[in-house]
């Protein structure tokens, strides 16, 4: 499967000679030992290009940097500074290394930030469209469609809709119209140099059809289905339009043991680190809501884990004693009146979810997976959002990718829009990207933006 840009590659490969030119090039200046200098040289590269995968640099989905995106990229370069600068006070302490560790900043975020403006500015003006083409014209083409528009920055032009059925003229949608048959293809791809074709039809397709799109493949035409398509350019999968067969066809293996074994010593390890730094932290908040009003420190909630299996998940209580007399309302996670005022600060750096350690620890929860949710509502989703329940056939966790793309949901909406990015975990998870998430998601949580 041919990926849709190479860009992405290109602003890593450029961030890695940055990286390497300004810190090999600043170390050549200064009064180090050459071994210690070229050791943190070589960390800074890998800290860096891997802080600013994580931090979403390499997306491409946007055609400028706003202040905001200045600033994060900023903090994603001192980020990737702190562990070479650490290791290489160790090994060569003296003023020299502090030198090297601001210069080495300084230069990284001036030449980086100058060319993702250069690269911005050539890909918005001076890069051709490549034309596409989407075959269908219900709601997974629209869906597709919809996608494709959000995201100019793929400079890809949607020629249009191809359809079989009779209702070709009175078709619009967003400026588009259907623009032929699949017997029209073969013109439709030569009048219009086609470059990708994009099936988004979820019924079965006919042999004629079939045989239409498959002349397609001596044209050079990638052909592409929505599902697969959908999944690369948005790193989510398309809940609304799967059917029984994507589960059978696309979905890996949900029992992989080896992968299965390296992820329970790793929750055991983190989940271990994890209390131990945060112990003296615990003791002062259980203190505080102890004096405020006398009630318990630890409460628990019911829960649904893995296969649908109900477990009691603890949490600290961070509200009132009398908070449940109101019935369950959900206000978000810091904006509920209901919540102890020095919680708030608890809850925003999810604080008062380090007790699912313990449930990590019994085997109940993951640190990575879908976020487990009340019983009742899971009954709830289940009969309003088609394979919901195929969400637990994973164990839950305490962060994920959902957590930290989409945040806090209250709506039906928004529970659609997590477990995309649910299932788009499941079917792609693996120890490096569990690693990535969690990391992510402390340093969301500790600056504040975790919803």
């Amino acid at each position: 499967m041919k990926i849709i840009s190479k860009s992405r590659y290109v602003l890593m490969f450029v961030d890695a000679i940055i990286f390497a030119l300004v810190t090999f090039y600043i170390s050549g200046s200064h009064q180090a030992s050459s071994k210690s200098m070229t050791l943190t040289s070589i960390l800074f590269i890998f800290c860096g290009i891997y802080i600013l995968f994580m931090k979403g640099f390499y997306k491409l989905d946007k055609y400028e940097i706003n202040l905001k995106d200045a600033y994060l990229l900023f903090e994603g370069i001192v980020l990737a500074a702190i562990i070479p600068f650490i290791i290489l006070l160790f090994l060569d302490f003296n003023w020299e290394s502090y030198k090297f560790f601001l210069k080495s900043i300084g230069f990284s975020y001036f030449f980086v930030l100058n060319w993702r403006l250069l690269f911005y500015y050539q890909r918005k003006y001076f890069m051709q469209k490549k034309n596409i083409l989407i075959i269908g014209s219900g709601d997974p083409a629209k869906t597709i469609a919809k996608e494709i528009l959000d995201r100019p920055m793929l400079k890809l032009n949607i020629i249009g809709f191809i359809e079989n059925q009779e209702s070709a003229e009175s078709f619009d949608f967003q400026g588009l119209k259907i623009i032929g048959k699949t017997s029209d293809l073969k013109s439709v791809i030569e009048e219009n140099d086609v470059k990708t074709i994009v099936i988004a039809i979820t019924s079965t397709i006919n042999y004629q059809t079939r045989m239409d799109i498959s002349e397609c493949v001596p044209r050079g035409v990638v052909i592409w289905r929505m599902s697969s398509f959908y999944e690369k350019i948005t790193q989510k999968i398309p809940v609304l339009v799967l059917t029984p067969e994507w589960f059978m066809y696309e979905f890996t293996s949900v029992d992989r043991p080896l992968y299965g074994f390296v992820k329970r010593i790793f929750d055991i390890i983190t989940a271990i680190i994890i209390l131990a730094i945060t112990f003296p932290v615990l003791i002062l908040i259980g203190i505080i809501v102890k004096i405020h009003d006398g009630g318990p420190i630890i409460y628990y909630q019911n829960r649904m884990g893995k296969d649908n299996k109900p477990f009691k998940m603890y949490k600290i209580r961070t509200m009132r004693i009398d908070a449940d007399k109101e019935g369950f309302v959900d206000k978000g996670n810091t904006q509920d009146d209901r919540i102890i005022p020095f919680c708030r600060w608890v809850r925003k750096a999810r604080f008062d979810e380090i007790p699912q350690m313990i449930n990590i620890l019994k085997g109940e929860m993951s640190i990575v997976g879908p976020r487990a949710e009340f019983e009742d509502f899971v009954k709830k989703y289940e009969k309003e959002i088609p394979f919901y329940s195929r969400r637990h056939w994973i164990t839950p966790g305490w962060t994920g990718w959902a957590q930290i793309n989409q945040g806090h949901c209250v709506n039906v909406d928004a529970i659609i829009e997590k477990l995309r990015y649910d299932f788009y975990y499941i079917k792609h998870r693996n120890i490096f990207w569990d690693f990535t998430i969690l990391i992510k998601a402390i340093l969301m949580a500790l600056t504040g933006r975790h919803g």
